[in-house]
């Protein structure tokens, strides 16, 4: 789980949320469904009709409109850095690149005018480091005419105790977004008719990240982008880093997913009587024993082409593949290596699945 400080995003969530709630992509008014029929009172059949709730701009809206192609909004801790949150309110730093190439990083909660300093970056830590630690030897710039808007929108958003991170995807073929809510990742594009995002999510497990986004047209015939992600599980004594690999393609109401497939995977083990043997362990799961195996997509006319890109394996899980029927068999790094290894080749799409 992300921690406190982690990204927020435009979410509503009028009477509480139960579940995680996708990002909004449009605003505008919404009815709230009238009240029950027992909760009427008597003789009078016609409906209670509650308060209309009104949703706060769409922060993609907001990125159309201000020609923005990277943003990250970071919420500021408030125990990490009370001094650099305006009093009594919520206070955010967006860093934003607009379609001219032109940046900047500010601070502010969205009432009173933000203050902007040269772009700092996108990683949290860093831009928090220097809009509330470092201000002072930042060279400062005008306020954009993106800023005051979208800290609008972030102000108009009720907090929640849902976990909102939201980071721009570097290596893409078009300005790209990964927004994770809890344990769920989005993707936000934009495509030809502005910012689109992902109705249903790409991804979902742990330590989500959104890799690289690819033109897939010519494997479609019409416009599509491939989204590489990377998710994860596991536990103290073992864990695996999937990757995949999945086709967007534009409609008018977003993205739209059109097939998926596995392109990767990290499997390490370590059990708890092997831990001495591998002190830098605790530091890198490089360091520990795992078998891995990555996948290159390659993309051409009708097809889909991957080629094995890296392989390892550490010496003492090497053997023979014996599938087994037990719980283990996930952990056997011989069958996952030639599981994943078998995956290379040449795929056509059909029907939304992946043939060879």
């Amino acid at each position: 789980m992300a921690s406190p400080s982690s990204l927020a995003l435009l979410v509503v969530c009028a009477h509480g949320c139960a579940a995680p709630v996708q990002p909004e992509l449009e605003a505008g008014p919404r009815m709230v469904p009238s009240r029950s029929a027992e909760a009427r009172q008597p003789h009078r059949p016609a409906p209670v009709i509650e308060p209309v709730s009104v949703k706060p701009p769409s922060l993609l809206a907001v990125l159309d409109e201000a020609d923005v192609n990277l943003i990250a909004v970071t919420e500021v801790d408030q125990f990490d850095h009370d001094d650099c949150r305006a009093k009594g309110a919520r206070t955010w730093i967006v860093s934003a690149i607009d379609g001219r190439n032109e940046g900047a990083t500010c601070l502010g909660d969205g009432a009173s005018p933000p203050v902007c300093v040269m772009f700092a970056g996108a990683d949290p830590a860093h831009v928090s480091r220097v809009m509330c630690k470092q201000r002072a030897l930042a060279r400062p710039v005008e306020v954009p005419a993106w800023a005051q808007d979208l800290f609008a929108a972030m102000r108009a958003v009720p907090a929640t105790d849902l976990v909102w991170q939201l980071s721009p995807i570097q290596d893409a073929v078009r300005p790209s977004l990964a927004i994770t809510v809890d344990e769920q990742l989005f993707v936000a594009i934009r495509a030809d008719a502005g910012w689109l995002r992902t109705a249903e999510p790409v991804d979902q497990m742990m330590r989500l990240a959104g890799r690289r986004v690819l033109d897939t047209t010519p494997l479609t015939g019409t416009q599509s982008f491939g989204v590489i992600t990377s998710s994860y599980s596991g536990g103290s004594g073992s864990g695996t880093e999937t990757t995949t690999l999945t086709v967007l393609q534009p409609t008018e109401h977003g993205l739209a997913s059109l097939a998926t497939i596995q392109i990767g995977q990290f499997t390490w083990i370590l059990a708890s009587e092997d831990r001495k043997r591998y002190p830098k362990g605790a530091e890198s799961l490089d360091a520990r024993p795992h078998v891995e195996v990555q996948l290159a997509p390659r993309i051409e006319p009708g097809a889909l082409v991957l080629a094995v890109e890296r392989e390892t394996i550490a010496k003492h899980l090497q053997g023979t593949c014996e599938p087994s029927s037990d719980d283990e068999a996930e952990l056997d790094a011989p069958c996952i290596l030639r599981e994943l290894k078998a995956k290379a080749g040449r795929y056509k799409l059909v029907e939304g699945t992946f043939v060879r």
